[in-house]
């Protein structure tokens, strides 16, 4: 980014992240990821300014926005995103896999679950 932004020049990045700290069933979920996927670390907590402290010398963080959402998955779409994670579906046997399906259905007592999330935006720009 620093090869093609121009002197003054904006960049932003934008993300959505778990929050297993605040969120039951995200924490829950993420007991069962581990247990298949023992060394995956896709532990999450909020935002923390001082993660970005490397880009500074690079770009000024001109604004942050964070906003918290529940975003709603029914039972099977929620198995369906823990599978997508790089902890399963990137990682495990088609058997395997199978099993965390199976497990991950079972745990979901629900039908459906507001699952809490917070995004992020922050709008950096180049120094000259």
């Amino acid at each position: 980014m620093l090869r093609v932004l121009r002197p003054d020049g904006e960049l932003y990045i934008a993300f959505m992240t778990w929050l297993p700290d605040e969120d039951e069933t995200v924490r829950k979920s993420f007991e069962l990821v581990r247990k298949y996927s023992h060394n995956w670390s896709g532990f999450m907590k909020r935002f923390d300014e001082s993660s970005f402290d490397h880009l500074k010398k690079y770009f000024s963080i001109e604004k942050i926005n964070k906003k918290d959402h529940y975003l709603h998955f029914t039972k099977e779409e929620w198995c369906g995103r823990m599978t997508a994670s790089r902890g399963i579906g990137a990682a495990l046997d088609d058997a395997t896999i199978e099993s965390f399906k199976e497990d991950m259905m079972d745990m979901l007592k629900k039908d459906s679950y507001d699952i809490l999330h917070e995004s992020v935006i922050i709008k950096l720009r180049k120094e000259t």
